[in-house]
């Protein structure tokens, strides 16, 4: 099955070669708007535009419309550059939503990629929310300032340069006066969300450029908020009030969970107990078993082990190592259980189990399979570029593909192109991809970029994608992008 895309202009235009394509186009999105799309096993990526302006602040949300699917979204600049990647909403727990969260760096083109995850499909809803750029005020250390909504109750913005670990001191001055705080750090990436209540106390993460909004819960009312930066503690809000949300690490691969759950001592529930994460903790990723049903962990004291069943992973996880379970005696095991059994409901601590969207993956579910197929050619724009989508597998399907690309349009002034090849992945086993420029430099990782040159003379460069030997159970769908840069 060979597939041709051509990019022209600003627009996408999709041509077959033969059968389906394996990405859609799904439009032009507008800040405010909304689009539907589905996830298909014929096309698994859909791709939408917009138009995005340097200093603007966007949130970006895919609605899974049918239950059991999970979505994930790639944020890519005008010239191409990953800016963001999200999946699950990790101030929304239980919700199945997809997010992103940037600040735009550049005036342009940007490019919005919708997957699915582990190889589910179904209908989503995508909306762009944004806020274009406003002058922020400053906080300085030991220095009151006031968010007045006597008048309107228009967001109000405030900057924060810290070179360490620092305290946010927030409280209404103003009696039943309810905000919501939303704190973002320097690339616009949501990082903690305080709602409803009337003060709190929040640990800024650590050095960097950070941004306060600060907007009332209840707009018909007014009022005013005060914030404080220093070492204090606010006095603890009723315990009636919403709880707030502990911002995770953003430089790390984490695991949180809404509840209390069971660190264990190996890859199973047949492994004793060391210890529980509780709901507002964090605890760093090391690696995850070949199957993804178990992280392994940092307790401060030494290796855990938690499911992947009952946790949210946060932050940068899409390279993760494969580990090994270590092997240990089980405690009241029978004969018949494996060190890599799945959790049950039990094994998160408050007897809260996995909600329906969120089914405890075994060690017997197979993942889909690729087709196995030819090889591909891509035709290519000289002036704009152009796209090709597919998919991979491993053990089972089709586990590495070649894809070749000419520039259709050269004529006898214009003999050269330079595009900057960008390769874009979702899915299951993304952290395992490697890709090259031939059969054996296949040392890139997904996201990474290389430069291409074509001339009248050397029209024909090729992409060579793969999951080498050893990688685990994987379903992955790629995306190559190329861009004209010269």
């Amino acid at each position: 099955m060979k597939r041709m895309l051509h990019l022209i202009a600003v627009g996408i235009s999709l041509l077959l070669l033969t059968g389906i394509a394996a990405a859609q186009i799904g439009g032009v999105l507008v800040y405010g708007g909304s689009v539907t799309g589905t996830i298909s096993a014929t096309s698994p990526l859909m791709i939408y535009n917009f138009a995005g302006n340097a200093g603007d602040t966007i949130t970006l949300r895919a609605i899974p419309l049918n239950p059991g699917t999970e979505l994930a979204i790639t944020l890519l600049s005008p010239s191409q550059q990953l800016v963001a990647t999200g999946d699950r909403d990790p101030f929304l727990p239980t919700s199945t939503d997809a997010r992103v969260d940037a600040r735009l760096a550049e005036t342009g083109q940007y490019s919005v990629l919708i997957g699915g995850v582990n190889g589910s499909a179904g209908d989503f809803l995508l909306r762009l929310d944004a806020r274009f750029a406003v002058a922020a005020q400053q906080l300085i250390a030991g220095t009151p300032s006031v968010a007045d909504f006597s008048i309107i109750p228009t967001a109000q913005i405030f900057n924060l340069l810290t070179a360490d670990i620092t305290q946010l001191n927030v409280r209404a001055l103003t009696a039943g006066f309810g905000f919501n705080l939303q704190l973002r750090n320097t690339n616009g990436a949501l990082i903690a969300v305080i709602d409803g209540l009337p003060q709190a106390s929040l640990t800024i993460p650590g050095a960097g450029m950070y941004e306060i909004s600060v907007v009332p819960t209840n707009p018909d009312l007014t009022g005013s908020v005060e914030l404080v930066v220093g070492t204090g503690i606010a006095q603890a809000a009723p315990t009636t009030a919403p709880q707030v949300v502990a911002p995770a690490p953003t430089d790390r691969c984490t695991v949180s969970s809404s509840g209390s759950v069971n660190i264990r001592s190996g890859a199973g529930t047949n492994f004793t107990v060391i210890g529980s994460l509780n709901a507002g903790q964090y605890l760093d990723v090391t690696g995850v078993v070949a199957d993804r049903t178990w992280y392994a962990v940092n307790t401060g004291s030494g290796q855990g082990w938690v499911a992947a069943s009952v946790v949210s992973l946060n932050g940068p996880c899409n390279n993760l190592s494969v580990v090994q379970s270590p092997t240990a005696v089980p405690v009241a095991a029978t004969a018949t259980q494996a060190n890599n059994a799945a959790p049950t409901a039990t094994e998160q601590t408050n007897n809260v189990a996995p909600t329906a969207t969120q089914p405890a993956p075994t060690a017997t579910t197979a993942a889909p399979a690729a087709p196995i197929d030819n090889d591909y050619s891509v035709a290519l724009d000289r002036n704009s570029g152009g796209q090709f989508s597919d998919v991979i597998s491993y053990p089972d399907g089709d586990r590495s593909d070649r894809v070749s690309a000419r520039v259709e349009n050269f004529d006898s002034v214009n003999t050269f192109a330079q595009f900057n090849v960008t390769v874009v992945c979702n899915g299951t086993g993304a952290e395992f991809v490697r890709w090259g420029t031939t059969p054996n430099s296949q040392n890139l990782s997904c996201n990474s970029s290389v430069n291409m040159i074509f001339t009248t003379d050397s029209n024909n460069n090729s992409v060579f994608i793969s999951l080498p030997d050893g990688s685990g159970q994987a379903y992955v769908n790629y995306t190559i992008i190329y861009v004209r840069t010269n």
